[in-house]
């Protein structure tokens, strides 16, 4: 059992109080209490009580006093407090479980943000939405909230906003089973909070990608996030975190059929629960060490710690129950003051209506009605010559537009022209590689994915390749890629993959004036090269973000090193797709960058090489509108690979339609196959 911890985001005009040591609450209640104090010494009492006072331990009171600071917030019409007690109040909700509520609380709190306006608030709300979506598995939306709010967050600079969010996003990441996406989040996560020194903050960072690593069995790996992690809790005085990273460390141990190691964790990790009385905590160590005595026929053990989990589970289940219990009478009362509250406000405006009633004369009703009624037809008929003239003056304008419309899309398909001659034409690629399809499906009219071949000295290569973005500019950078691929080609004897990616690399940085500060995700590309001889039947490959697949009746993973690539491979009925892994970084300027790695393999007659961009697992579609994903992609190729090319490539072109339906298309796709 892997135990898992939660960071909660304390946002940027709350810190101050969270950083406040021994606070007084009953002298806070007081100034809170005394009406003839200012409003903003009796605003930040009841901020101060509700957040940093009562909100971890006692959640019910913290929304009790942010209800309280809400209505006087109210009453005074400060709108930047209403805002900050409805932020207090969701959080209050979110930590009882009340999500639907916290939700209507956290979108209240957004609307008024954005209409003050406060861009933090707004930045603050959308990554506590997105946080609320995620506790209901609802990703796609939690994904949109957090974009949100990283877009605000790096507007105004703010490292500790977006390394929150980033973790945030890499959650979402490992939830989908996306590890390669979880990873790149929280590495980019982990560089922000070292910036800004949060030692919590790193540490749950580093256990997050230790999971990570551990749920891809790259145990190595996971162990030496794991013990950062748990070093850091250590030396912090954090005991949760450190209760949670033994056991997570006792896990991987124990997978790696390390049992005297992982046992001694264990132990540790049971022993620190009890004193900090987790229960979850504590199921957790009594699940593997149940585990680890049964593996080595310890049974008198095992049932003991089989007795003691299921004792925790039952408790746990206890106090789920008396927690849901709690929470249904909590939702209860809420809905039945907001009915009194109607109410009462029902009958405060009937109220005034016949107090109205009663002041107002007959006569000057009707006087009142005359004008009204002349109001309205001059204001018909103003309206209506005003309509009139802006038709006019919209169909002129439709003209115009239609005009330029077709000038930009007469200049778009020129470009389109050019890019395909630029493109190998399939014959000649055909007369090198019979067997082989490529599947190009470009988003607009031009694309920012391209494929590129050329033969050289009796080796031929192809590259498949991702630019950043799409459409004119992603276009503009393929044929700045293919430009720079027939030049590097063209110097001295035939390169290793490895040499074009570098030569690329240092072309792009060079002609786009990239340097130290420049985002290097505005300009580059991801890619992937093969070098193949056919005489003797091997190839030589580099990958930049971009994987290759080989398909064929053979596990290859055996025949590389480990320092030298990373293989998963997926096998079936049909046989077995061999992934090699790329290297994290793209094509361009890269902040810590490493030479690239050839990999080199001698393949068998019938096996079919996939090179491929990321645009067909990411569309969105099917019944419920998520993404294709790469593990579909993967299922479908293998159960597919030995149908002819052409068989393939419409296959794949019906798939991409169908999965697709009505929703548009989010990114350009092109994969390329070929049968050696």
């Amino acid at each position: 059992m892997i135990l898992l911890r939660n960071i909660f985001l304390f946002p940027a005009f709350l810190l101050p109080l969270c950083s406040s040591a021994g606070i007084n609450l009953d002298s806070l209640k007081g100034v809170w209490k005394d009406t003839t104090q200012k409003d903003e010494d009796r605003f930040l009492a009841a901020k101060t009580i509700a957040w940093t006072g009562y909100l971890q331990s006692y959640p019910d009171s913290s929304f009790y006093f942010s209800e309280q600071y809400y209505l006087s917030a109210k009453e005074s019409n400060n709108l930047k407090e209403m805002a900050t007690a409805l932020y207090i109040q969701a959080n209050a909700c979110r930590h009882q479980g009340l999500n639907l509520l916290a939700l209507e609380k956290a979108k209240s709190s957004l609307a008024i943000y954005e209409q003050i306006p406060h861009k933090t608030g707004v930045a603050n709300s959308y990554n506590l939405i997105g946080n609320i979506c995620l506790s209901l598995k609802e990703f796609n939306e939690a994904q949109k909230y957090y974009s949100n709010a990283l877009e605000i967050y790096l507007e105004k600079e703010d490292e500790m906003g977006q390394a929150n969010v980033y973790n945030n996003l890499g959650n979402i990441f490992k939830e989908e089973a996306n590890y390669l996406d979880a990873l790149n989040y929280y590495l980019k996560s982990l560089k922000l909070k070292k910036n800004y020194g949060n030692k919590q903050g790193i540490s749950s960072t580093y256990t997050n990608i230790g999971l990570v690593q551990l749920a891809m069995k790259d145990y190595l790996q996971a162990l030496e996030y794991l013990q950062l992690g748990l070093n850091i809790c250590q030396e912090e005085g954090f005991e949760n975190g450190e209760c949670s990273s033994l056991i997570n460390i006792s896990e991987c141990y124990f997978k790696q059929g390390e049992i005297t190691i992982a046992e001694d964790f264990a132990e540790k990790g049971l022993s620190l629960s009890t004193k900090i009385k987790s229960l979850e905590a504590s199921k957790a160590a009594y699940e593997i060490l149940y585990r680890i005595s049964k593996k080595t026929g310890n049974f008198s053990k095992a049932l003991k710690m089989k007795e003691l989990f299921e004792l925790c589970k039952d408790s746990l289940r206890k106090e789920e129950v008396v927690q849901s219990l709690h929470q249904m009478k909590l939702q209860e009362e809420y809905k039945l003051k907001k009915q009194a509250d109607l109410f009462l406000y029902e009958l405060e405006i009937a109220a005034n209506e016949k107090k109205l009633l009663k002041e107002k004369g007959v006569r000057n009703s009707l006087y009142f009605l005359i004008a009204v009624i002349a109001i309205f037809l001059l204001g018909f008929i103003n309206r209506y010559l005003k309509i009139k003239r802006h038709k006019r003056i919209i169909e002129e304008q439709h003209i115009e537009l239609n005009e330029a419309h077709g000038e930009l899309t007469d200049s778009i398909n020129y470009a389109k022209w050019i890019q395909s001659a630029l493109l190998k034409t399939d014959e000649r690629i055909t007369a090198q590689l019979p067997a082989h399809f490529i599947y190009y499906s470009p988003k607009d009219i031009v694309s920012g994915d391209f494929y590129w071949f050329h033969q050289k000295e009796g080796y031929l290569y192809f590259c498949v390749a991702d630019c950043t973005g799409h459409g004119v500019p992603g276009a503009f950078m393929s044929m700045l890629g293919i430009s720079f691929l027939q030049e590097i080609i063209a110097l001295g004897d035939a390169p290793m993959p490895s040499e074009i990616m570098e030569g690329l690399s240092e072309r792009l940085v060079q002609e786009l004036s990239q340097k130290e500060g420049d985002n290097p995700l505005k300009d580059g590309m991801d890619a992937s090269i093969i070098r193949y001889h056919k005489e003797s039947e091997t190839i030589d490959w580099c990958g930049a973000n971009n994987s290759i697949y080989i398909v064929s009746d053979n596990d290859y993973t055996q025949y590389l090193k480990k320092d030298e690539i990373r293989v998963i491979k997926i096998e079936g009925k049909e046989g077995v797709l061999n992934e090699l892994l790329p290297m994290r970084q793209s094509v361009g300027y890269n902040v810590f960058k490493s030479p690239f790695i050839d990999c080199s393999l001698t393949l068998k007659k019938g096996d079919l090489l996939y090179l491929l961009t990321d645009g067909y697992a990411d569309q969105f579609g099917g019944m419920k509108g998520k993404k294709y994903m790469q593990t579909r992609l993967k299922q479908f190729l293998l159960s597919n690979w030995k149908f002819s090319v052409e068989d393939q490539h419409e296959k794949l072109k019906v798939e991409f339609i169908n999965w697709k339906g009505n929703l548009n298309q989010i990114d350009d796709v092109c994969i390329a196959g070929f049968v050696l």
